[in-house]
């Protein structure tokens, strides 16, 4: 290590010998060599670089006597100095905002800048969680589990879904504090943007959930949710996490802190299906996969191919900031500057990745570091860079493209679908691992008619309906063999063609919700959709069958309904009718008015009352004339037996509230 920096102290002599003809012939005075050799630089920005970057100022002004200095006050905030022209350089995880989340003035550099890949790293999830007293070192989880805890859907460490990951760890039942920056940050913006392009019907439901706008993609600012807690910062979360209060805590955060904090960091389950953990190895594998533009020297970090890679060694949530460079000269920055900025650029991508996996970081690959030497020529004093690569001496260039030597199995494939009884089956577990691995029944039972060969072939016919659990193990003779959770395998019955049961559709009421269901036998289960006629205004059936709504006029309606699920015959009901009534009026008498009768001659008179169920009437006091009657649909009739006069009430009812009352009426039989 010291003779690679005594190389680079040649190195700098000789770009700033450049630097200082140019500096000289622009009229100005030189000042004595060294002294411009070794022209102080300042930058400012990321706290997720700011241990990559004070070890590297500290070697450089132990061994060359350079001064670097470096504030790490945030991404955002190191964006923001460089605007201002108060800094030679910033580091940020993010690139410039055009439209900022909160709400200030976009930031639009007036200087032109390049951006240069400068030191690469994971976000790990650092966590803090006992069994009987023990601290759990061994945690694996997939990506979705992930994201479930960080969008509050997985709330309890004896989740399922985290012991499916787990499955030789007894979990206590204990709640998930996830812990979360209350700050704006790039390892945030990293995170959710993750989230957001691996998960993004999870991500885009949570944001909805807590008011923001969906999809939301990537966010600088965690939304609050739930039992969740914010702390400011790096040093804030993780020093939230470590505390005997954190126990059953897990946050995000740079590895570089975790490793300062000595709390372990789960293994994450990448695209390949390996669990990995963010080992600098690991890091730099994911990120031969990432891409960049040479050419631009404004692009952003593409990071897909990082989060996406099919190398069973790459840890997934992998990524790189960058250096923010002027590309011009300002009221802060200056050739010779950039001579002394662009020769440091180069030690801490070559040398000074050395120190990378020791400072908590991953070495930068060579696909990176080219781009960053294509990169630099952009910034002003870079003519004297040495981009040779093979004098860089970076770790990560020495680490194979692809998996080489013995490697222990571990499962890719594993999740075999249901069957049904006298259908074929197949399904092909797999594992990665050098010798190829061979595949065994370890516990369990397999579905009557199946079975399971060394290549990890399940195929058969199934026999018998139901469920039967199991695990598998792949071995190969390297290391531990690896061993599936427990797999429950669900044999339904024969595939059959659907029948509809059905009987009278029940009638509906304008303005009245309405809900029946069409019911199908058949397997799989059949989907319903309406094959013709129309289905009253409000109503809509749903493919499940389900009929329902608010229905918004009367009238009567025919349809026909077919059950579908691949298997034919489809079956189609014969024409339905929904009849549709108008919305229940209470009655209110119209007519209520009975004439006078004369005795032992014929009478007849009607009551007439609105309202929609149709009224129904009765006398509830007095006493009709002798002789005559009253129906229920209102007519008072009969012969008179009596002459005199008769006192009574009729009211009129349809089930709707109020009932109409005709008050007392008066009815004379007269002699003649």
């Amino acid at each position: 290590m010291f003779s690679v920096r005594r190389q680079y102290l040649r190195r700098l002599s000789g770009v700033m010998a450049g630097a200082l003809v140019a500096v000289s012939a622009a009229g100005f005075v030189a000042a004595p060599a060294h002294a411009e050799m070794l022209l102080p630089i300042s930058g400012s920005g990321s706290t997720w670089a700011q241990n990559a970057l004070d070890g590297w100022r500290k070697d450089l002004a132990m061994d060359t006597g350079q001064t670097v200095n470096y504030f790490g006050n945030g991404s955002a905030a190191g964006r923001q100095d460089f605007l201002n022209e108060s800094v030679d350089f910033a580091i940020s995880e993010m690139p410039f905002q055009a439209h900022p989340e909160d709400g200030s003035a976009p930031e639009l550099p007036r200087t032109p800048y390049t951006t240069v890949p400068i030191a690469a790293g994971a976000t790990t999830f650092m966590y803090n969680l006992k069994i009987n007293g023990t601290r759990v070192t061994s945690l694996r989880l997939s990506g979705e589990t992930v994201t479930r805890i960080f969008t509050g859907t997985i709330t309890n460490w004896n989740d399922p879904r985290i012991a499916s990951d787990n499955p030789t760890l007894p979990l206590p039942d204990k709640a998930i504090v996830p812990v979360l920056r209350s700050d704006a940050s790039g390892s945030t913006a990293q995170f959710t943007g993750w989230m957001s392009g691996q998960y993004p019907r999870l991500w885009n439901a949570f944001c909805a959930g807590v008011g923001r706008s969906s999809p939301c993609g990537s966010t600088a600012q965690f939304p609050a949710f739930g039992n969740a807690k914010s702390q400011s910062g790096s040093l804030g979360v993780a020093g939230f996490v470590s505390q005997d209060y954190g126990e059953g805590a897990i946050t995000y955060v740079e590895n570089s802190y975790a490793v300062k904090s000595g709390f372990p960091t789960a293994e994450v389950r990448n695209v390949a299906g390996a669990y990995a953990a963010p080992t600098a190895t690991a890091v730099a594998v994911a990120l031969m996969s990432s891409r960049t533009t040479a050419a631009d020297p404004n692009s952003a970090s593409d990071l897909a191919g990082a989060y996406n890679s099919t190398d069973v060694r790459a840890y997934p949530l992998s990524y790189y900031t960058n250096m923010i460079i002027p590309a011009a000269e300002n009221k802060m920055f200056t050739t010779a500057k950039g001579a002394s900025l662009t020769a440091f650029a180069r030690y801490a991508l070559c040398a000074g990745q050395q120190r990378a996996e020791s400072l908590g970081y991953a070495p930068l690959p060579k696909n990176l570091v080219r781009a960053a030497f294509s990169r630099l020529l952009y910034v002003p004093g870079s003519e004297s860079l040495n981009k040779d690569l093979s004098t860089c001496a970076n770790p990560a260039f020495s680490i194979p493209s692809t998996p080489t030597g013995p490697l222990a199995p571990t499962f890719t494939s594993q999740t075999p679908p249901a069957g049904t009884v006298g259908g074929a089956y197949g399904y092909r577990f797999t594992a990665s691992g050098n010798p190829a691995p061979t595949f065994s029944l370890a516990t369990g039972k397999l579905p009557t008619g199946l079975t399971l060969s060394s290549t990890g072939t399940l195929l058969g016919t199934p026999t018998s309906v139901g469920s039967s659990t199991f695990t598998v193990t792949a071995s190969s003779g390297i290391g531990p063999d690896a061993t599936t959770g427990p797999i429950t395998l669900t044999i339904g019955p024969a595939w059959s063609a659907p029948k509809i049961t059905i009987g009278a559709v029940p009638q509906g009421t304008v303005q009245t919700a309405y809900t029946y269901t069409v019911s199908a036998t058949g397997n799989p289960r059949p989907t319903f959709a309406v094959t013709s006629g129309t289905l009253p205004p409000g109503l809509a059936l749903s493919s499940s069958g389900k009929l329902s709504g608010v229905p918004t006029r009367a009238g009567t309606t025919t349809f026909r309904v077919t059950a579908s699920n691949g298997i034919l015959p489809d079956a189609t009901t014969a024409s339905l009718t929904l009849t549709v009534n108008p919305q229940t009026v209470a009655p209110i008498l119209t007519a209520k008015s009975p004439p006078p009768g004369v005795l032992r001659s014929t009478y007849s008179y009607t009551f007439i009352a609105s309202g929609y169920p149709k009224p129904t009437f009765t006398v509830t006091s007095g006493a009709l004339p002798a002789g005559l009657t009253l129906t229920s649909s209102g007519t008072l009739s009969g012969t008179p037996t009596k002459a005199g006069t008769s006192t009574f009430t009729v009211e009129a009812r349809n089930g709707t509230k109020p009932d109409s009352n005709s008050g007392v009426l008066v009815l004379t039989v007269k002699l003649k």
